[in-house]
């Protein structure tokens, strides 16, 4: 993830060491306690997920959690499907 010190926004691409996927994120902070934004599945166009997230920062301040919602163009794409995720910061 990269971060614009003029901005609240970052931007980045998640990989999994097992697959070949990989996952462009974009994403704002707001009012000091969300991280909202949005991504897309970008290395396979035959499942090219697409999804939107909010999450909120927890009381430590290292990491922040909640809910997104995605669309799998494989499976009834007109419903949105939920999940709960976690974003630790590492450094």
């Amino acid at each position: 993830m990269t971060f614009n010190l003029f901005s609240n926004g970052a931007r980045g691409i998640l990989t999994s060491k097992d697959s070949d996927a990989s996952i462009i994120i974009e994403a704002v902070f707001e009012n000091g306690r969300y991280l909202r934004g949005h991504y897309i599945e970008e290395k396979r166009p035959t499942r090219r997920r697409m999804g939107a997230f909010l999450f909120m920062l927890n009381g430590e301040g290292d990491s922040y959690e909640g809910q997104y919602v995605f669309v799998d163009p494989n499976d009834n794409n007109y419903l949105p499907k939920t999940g709960r995720a976690k974003w630790v910061k590492l450094a």
